[in-house]
């Protein structure tokens, strides 16, 4: 089951208040030290540094920085041929269910593609 907002597709990630395009790019996180800061306690639902030991952690990023827009935590299923998506989440800021106004716009759509 996949509950997950999208709540549209977009090129790039797009500023709730102006409606300015911001390029983005994923990076994968290997270190769990960082990870650290992104839990449950502060809008991220899980501890991400623990899901770090089981999946591959992979992070939806402002191009050239390390501003966090959202988080999945994957692993590869050979067999089967596909990958296992078991936790994705938005930046709080960005989380329609955290927040009135979101900062960014098209934070799902990207983290599934």
């Amino acid at each position: 089951m996949i509950t997950v907002w999208v709540d549209e597709i977009t090129p790039c990630l797009r500023l709730a208040k102006t409606g300015e395009m911001v390029d983005t790019e994923v990076v994968r996180i290997k270190r769990k030290s960082f990870l650290q800061n992104y839990n449950s306690r502060n809008g991220w639902y899980t501890n991400w540094a623990k899901l770090a030991g089981e999946y591959e952690i992979f992070a939806l990023v402002i191009k050239g920085t390390m501003d966090i827009q959202g988080l999945v935590a994957m692993k590869d299923n050979k067999d089967a041929g596909c990958a296992y998506v078991d936790w994705i989440c938005a930046n709080p800021e960005s989380n329609p269910l955290l927040n009135d106004e979101k900062k960014y716009i098209g934070i799902g759509g990207h983290l599934f593609a």
